[in-house]
């Protein structure tokens, strides 16, 4: 997944059908499926639109807001935290020594 960084000043981040679009003075900069989205990080020129936080957020995908110099501001995070499944299969499949074994061979 792809983490999309807009950093083009005056440009607006905006939902155009299931895609992610960058546009600036009404010209598509960059556009992405929000499918391929796995975070975003807006430096502090950029604009997002409630619409396009809204689709963000219900699909689990982190906004980051950003000064030019990289340091970030704040975030905003999906209430749907998936790790914690994915952590627990990790120790179901650390426990089962067959499993562990099969992995540890694979890599």
């Amino acid at each position: 997944m792809k983490t999309i960084y807009v950093y083009e000043t005056g440009s607006v981040v905006k939902k155009l059908s299931e895609r992610l679009a960058i546009v600036k003075d009404g010209v598509t900069l960059y556009s992405e499926p929000f499918i391929n989205v796995g975070a975003v990080a807006l430096l502090e020129q950029a604009q997002v639109s409630s619409q396009v936080m809204v689709t963000l957020l219900e699909s689990g995908i982190p906004v980051f807001f950003m000064k030019k110099s990289g340091r970030i501001i704040g975030a905003i995070h999906p209430n749907v935290d998936r790790g914690i499944f994915l952590r627990l299969a990790q120790y179901d499949a650390w426990k089962d020594e067959t499993k562990r074994c099969q992995i540890a061979q694979s890599i």
